[in-house]
């Protein structure tokens, strides 16, 4: 017979720590992103540099028809706003 007793430790551990560390980090990029505005009044494809052609657009969607359907499917409305 042993008389050793094992506890947990009550406190938060590491993980627990890290966790609370980036959720506030993450909080204060959101705060950070919302009082710059955010992308109010600018598109997607100016602001990421993406100047494809719809007839470009509507090609990667047959391309991706076999494999990703619902890719193409998103590429193809994307390609139908212009």
């Amino acid at each position: 017979m042993s008389a050793v007793t094992f506890t947990q430790a009550q406190d938060k551990g590491l993980r627990h720590q890290f966790a609370a560390l980036s959720e506030t980090v993450l909080d204060f990029c959101h705060k950070l992103y919302a009082a710059h505005g955010g992308l109010r009044g600018l598109r997607a494809p100016a602001v990421l540099g993406n100047n494809k052609r719809p007839e470009q657009v509507l090609a990667l969607a047959e391309r991706f028809q076999a494999y990703a359907p619902s890719l193409a499917a998103e590429l193809r409305q994307i390609a139908s706003r212009g």
